[in-house]
């Protein structure tokens, strides 16, 4: 297994996990806090268990970080403003 340092961990998944993050929220700023918590996260959880395969763990916290923040930020807008967004995705 790798040496799992926070280090490791941030330079090889922060692209991977902004990516992901910003391909559900669609906003960089959002998307960096919800990579850097997920990576912090992954790192907090190989520090208490041994990790096997870093990459399915990391995906986890990014897919259950990513629909948090995504069903908070359109559970906070107003109801107009929410099916305007949903129109403009459908192409309505």
């Amino acid at each position: 297994m790798p040496d799992l340092s926070f280090s490791f961990i941030y330079t090889s998944y922060y692209k991977k996990a902004f990516s992901f993050a910003k391909s559900y929220v669609h906003d960089e700023a959002v998307a960096e806090d919800i990579a850097s918590e997920a990576l912090i996260a992954l790192w907090e959880k190989t520090k208490v268990e041994s990790a096997e395969q870093v990459a399915p763990l990391l995906l986890t916290i990014l897919k259950n970080k990513t629909f948090f923040c995504a069903c908070k930020y359109y559970s906070d807008r107003p109801l107009a403003v929410r099916w305007k967004s949903r129109d403009s995705i459908v192409g309505a």
